[in-house]
């Protein structure tokens, strides 16, 4: 399982970095909102695959290098998501405020 999350936290983490600058124009905002929501889902998957091979390896006395590395992609990847949606929030706030 440490493997699985890691892949799944890299590929977390690869495409936020990739689509997240995109949310900020207006036109290409509505076009990557799903791929947001995959990106959400898979960082939250891996975080949890992460934490849960973490736990049990801990357990079990075996080595935890991948599950942390797992659950740290994961986290930056979720920390990546939530930057960019509030500078997203931030500018569609300034855009209404601005056509008022």
């Amino acid at each position: 399982m440490g493997t699985a999350s890691l892949i799944i936290s890299i590929i977390a983490l690869i495409i936020s970095l990739f689509i997240m600058p995109l949310t900020l124009f207006p036109f290409f905002s509505l076009l990557v909102l799903p791929l947001i929501a995959m990106v959400s889902i898979l960082a939250l998957v891996g975080l949890i695959l992460g934490i849960v091979d973490w736990v049990s390896k801990h357990k079990k006395g075996l080595k935890k290098e991948k599950a942390i590395a797992g659950t740290i992609c994961s986290a930056i990847a979720m920390l990546i998501i939530t930057f960019w949606t509030i500078i997203n929030i931030i500018f569609i706030g300034i855009g209404i405020a601005a056509s008022l």
